[in-house]
């Protein structure tokens, strides 16, 4: 059960992805089944890769922004990407 949860996510995840690499933009799927994290960084090396070790290392990075133990009080960019890493 949970391998085929795993690739329905990725199957629906790749999809998305490739939407937006198709159009050149870069956001949140409208109405999504599921939450999700999307990523980008920029660089001038055209030959520069992005991984999602890249990602998960930038999204754990903001773990100083999180208060354990305490609802936040004003929402910041990557609290609730933190707080997904904890709840796996």
């Amino acid at each position: 059960m949970y391998c085929a949860v795993i690739g329905q996510l990725c199957s629906y995840a790749k999809e998305w992805a490739k939407t937006l690499a198709r159009e050149d933009r870069f956001g949140h799927r409208p109405d999504g089944k599921y939450g999700e994290n999307i990523y980008c960084m920029w660089s001038s090396d055209p030959q520069q890769n992005v991984t999602a070790k890249d990602a998960c290392q930038s999204w754990y990075k903001e773990i100083k922004d999180f208060t354990f133990g305490a609802e936040p009080r004003v929402l910041k960019s990557g609290i609730s990407l933190t707080a997904s890493f904890f709840w796996s």
